[in-house]
C-alpha cells in the first residue's frame, strides 16, 4: 500500500524509497561523514504553498529565531560512499535472512 501511494503521489514506481538510511548510518559511525553544524528553518505555510514543508539552511550563520536563539542540526555534506553501500548492503541482507528464519518458523 505504501508503494502504491509513493508511485501514484511521487513517481517513485520502480523501487521504494529508503528513508533515514544516512541518519541511522551516520549514528552508527559518524567518522565516515563530513558534516557542518547549520541553522535551519522548517517553513510552515499552507499545505498547497510550494515551500510547505521545506528546509531553509542560512548558510551565512545570519539567521535568527524570533527568540533570538540560534538553532543549529548536524547537516550530512559527504560520506564514504563505498562503506556507506557495502554497510547498508550488509545489514539489508541480515534483515532478509531474518526475517526469513522468521517466516520459516512462524510456519511450522
Amino acid at each position: 500500500m505504501l508503494c502504491q501511494a509513493y508511485c501514484r503521489l511521487g513517481d517513485f514506481c520502480s523501487g521504494t524509497p529508503l528513508h533515514d538510511a544516512h541518519t541511522v548510518t551516520y549514528l552508527l559511525d559518524p567518522s565516515r561523514y563530513t558534516s557542518e553544524e547549520l541553522e535551519v528553518d522548517v517553513q510552515a505555510s499552507r499545505p498547497e504553498d510550494a515551500s510547505h514543508g521545506m528546509s531553509l539552511v542560512d548558510g551565512r550563520g545570519r539567521g535568527r529565531h524570533p527568540d533570538g536563539s540560534k538553532r543549529t542540526v548536524t547537516v550530512l555534506l559527504g560520506v564514504d560512499g563505498a562503506w556507506f553501500r557495502s554497510s547498508l548492503d550488509s545489514r539489508l541482507e541480515r534483515m532478509g535472512n531474518a526475517h526469513e528464519a522468521t517466516r520459516g518458523a512462524a510456519s511450522q
